[in-house]
């Protein structure tokens, strides 16, 4: 009896091949006008003769994927997949042979733990083995989950482990384009010994503890860092002198010398709004240079002590966080999302490398006009990106691109050569992992174990997720919070909230999501979204929503679209449903507690942009109202900063840390700076 083959379910088959496939095979096996003559030596190996013509061969001790087939087909076909469901539905019908051991429960949780160092050495040379331990121990952060099917993610590689079987290696399938197993599988077995016993879930370093006392590099430009943002905070940006965007690059430049990959990367991004600031350009905005100063202040913060349960290689950055240049790529779009800030807006496309499995986004910031009406989202977004490509419809479609350079943080900056924009089937179901995740309950277990935004890595796709959706149900439109709001069920029976809050300037787009939703619930099929946890509940905030219909799959950008989708049920026009005319700028309640808080980031951004002096007399008021809402904790000094920066420091790290845990419990949607020009 093959154990092995016993063990895959449908998804584990689609992964080694694809859903569509899968499907069909599954309908074929359990077809009653198809026989299958099964033969099976006493070592395992397994002949299946179909009355259709086809043989399939599995050989005991092989993959799945060295199985073969008299059909034509070169790579893992239907014939050898419904072989195996074939096998599976005989052996439960069957009582097992004599003397012959029962297989353990597929269900039965495990951990790659188990999988022995004999069993690898069957699969890698000893001087494999050495290579991928040298890199193990180079450092990796590397998300472990145990349970009946196991996976390891690694973050710093970006690619996905799912052991199918358990404590077999020839079943630990990767994303990566390697046949199992792979050099990730090996550095998710190892990083799955170093977990802690009794934990089902964690987040494991294989890098050799750091000691900020003893890195002396990295605590010197630490105290450069602090002593620099310190006599800033003096004089605030707009009395300090033009050369300052210099020397936040030369402390860029020493953080990376450092190996702070991500304080460095922060210093550049404050750079670059010093820059545009003294250009007087619209994509400064004070808001987001205080979002970056709490962020080195709590990385510093966090590096020093040196026991923060975040790893350090999340917090600090690794050399494998560098810009990366793109020879050629083609990259499939997930939809747009706009930001507004008081003097401008960004629309941001985002996609995935369809090699790599690399979430990358497309920016462009546009300044309002002085005295005018800001034009709608979805007016920007027609606006051209690269080379002959809009925003919109390279969140649309699909991109293919020769030459390019990719971000530390995942920003795309195009060559010189021209790029090309083509539709695409939205077949996400082909999108790689960890992105396109299998499961609201999987995608649960990913928000549960990320660190805080301010010390983790710095990527413009953080929490960004594709799920993929068997329907909707109790769609509304929420007046009170000004939200389109729907529940989701996926394959699993699990459920998410969708949650896209309405504004003015994207009606367009929020009234066909509505319309759609209300018209054909049953036809959703994958949402890409910004993933958040409010307690127990799951909320998707929607970059796109993909339908299926009769003539195929539209994709719904309520940011960004200007018109209905092509195509509703039967394929007619899909209507569109009139909100209110009045919607709000954001989704949000108005509230005592939120007042303040809001307030105070915009009290504190004005004292880093005009100096202490300057907002002294604010200080006072919100010292006072602050005091009467019991938030001692959160109230800046009554006599101003002028003679205590140190204050000004430590409050614009509790401000930001109040800001956005309160957004997590009032559903306010947070999204990281955007600017940046690298």
């Amino acid at each position: 009896m093959r154990a092995d083959l016993l063990a895959l379910n449908d998804d584990d088959l689609a992964s080694l091949a694809n859903r569509g496939l899968a499907r069909r095979a599954r309908q074929e096996a359990e077809s009653s006008a198809l026989a299958c003559e099964f033969g099976e030596t006493p070592a395992g190996d397994i002949t299946a003769r179909w009355s259709d013509g086809p043989e399939c061969r599995l050989p005991a001790g092989a993959r799945l994927t060295d199985a073969r087939c008299t059909c034509p087909s070169a790579t893992l076909c239907r014939h050898i997949l419904r072989t195996v469901i074939r096998y599976q539905l005989s052996q439960t019908s069957a009582p097992a042979p004599k003397g012959e051991n029962t297989p353990v429960s597929a269900n039965a949780e495990w951990s790659p733990a188990e999988i022995t160092d004999a069993q690898l050495d069957a699969f890698f040379s000893p001087a494999e083995l050495a290579r991928w331990r040298r890199d193990f121990e180079a450092g990796h952060v590397i998300q472990v989950w145990t349970g009946a099917k196991p996976r390891a993610h690694l973050h710093t590689l970006g690619c996905t482990v799912n052991f199918l079987v358990p404590r077999d290696p020839r079943y630990a399938v990767c994303d990566c384009a390697a046949t199992a197993p792979c050099g990730h599988a090996l550095l998710s077995i190892w990083a799955a010994r170093k977990m802690p016993a009794g934990q089902t879930a964690a987040l494991v370093s294989t890098a050799p503890e750091i000691s900020a006392a003893s890195d002396d590099a990295a605590l010197s430009v630490l105290n450069q860092i602090e002593a620099e943002l310190a006599a800033f905070a003096a004089t605030g940006l707009a009395r300090s002198s033009p050369l300052q965007a210099d020397t936040w690059r030369r402390l860029s430049t020493l953080a990376r010398d450092a190996a702070l990959v991500w304080p460095a990367d922060a210093l550049h991004d404050i750079a670059e709004l010093h820059t545009a600031y003294l250009a007087r350009d619209a994509r400064f905005a004070p808001r987001d240079f205080l979002a970056l100063a709490a962020e080195l202040l709590q990385r510093a913060d966090a590096i020093r002590s040196g026991v923060s349960p975040v790893p350090p290689l999340f917090i600090r950055g690794t050399p494998r966080d560098r810009e990366t240049e793109i020879a050629s790529a083609r990259l499939i779009g997930l939809g747009c999302a706009a930001r507004t800030w008081k003097t401008g807006t960004e629309i941001s496309a985002y996609l995935q490398d369809a090699d790599t499995g690399t979430t990358l986004a497309i920016t462009r910031a546009f300044a309002h006009e002085p005295g005018g009406t800001p034009k709608s989202f979805a007016a920007l977004a027609r606006t051209f990106a690269l080379k002959g490509a809009t925003l919109a419809a390279i969140g649309r479609g699909q991109l293919l691109v020769k030459g390019g350079r990719r971000s530390p943080s995942g920003r795309f900056i195009a060559g010189r050569a021209p790029v090309s924009v083509t539709p695409q089937a939205c077949a996400w179901e082909t999108l790689r992992a960890p992105l396109l995740v299998s499961s609201f309950a999987a995608l649960r277990e990913q928000l549960r174990a990320e660190p805080p935004a301010a010390l983790g890595p710095r990527r413009v796709a953080a929490r960004l997720a594709v799920c993929p959706v068997t329907g909707a149900g109790e769609v509304v439109f929420s007046v009170a919070s000004q939200e389109i709001r729907a529940r989701l069920a996926d394959a699993e029976g699990g459920t998410a909230v969708l949650a896209h809050p309405c504004v003015t300037r994207a009606s367009a787009g929020n009234e066909s999501l509505l319309a759609a939703l209300r018209a054909t619930p049953g036809n959703v099929r994958f949402v890409c979204a910004q993933a958040r946890l409010e307690g127990a509940e799951l909320v998707l905030a929607p970059l796109s929503v993909v339908f299926e219909n009769a003539s195929g799959r539209t994709c719904i950008q309520p940011w960004v679209d200007d018109a209905p989708p092509q195509s509703g049920p039967d394929n007619r026009p899909a209507p569109t449903e009139k909100l209110p005319a009045s919607l709000s700028t954001a989704a949000t309640a108005a509230d005592a507690l939120h007042d303040y808080i809001d307030e105070l980031q915009e009290h504190l951004a004005e004292t880093w942009l005009l100096g202490p002096s300057a907002t002294a007399a604010e200080s006072a008021r919100l010292a006072a109202l602050g005091r009467s809402l019991g938030l001692d904790a959160l109230v800046p000094d009554a006599n101003g900063f002028s003679k205590n920066t140190g204050a000004l420091l430590a409050l614009t790290v509790a401000a930001d840390f109040a800001f956005r845990e309160y957004a997590a419990l009032e559903n306010f949607q947070i999204l990281p700076p955007p600017f940046t020009s690298h």
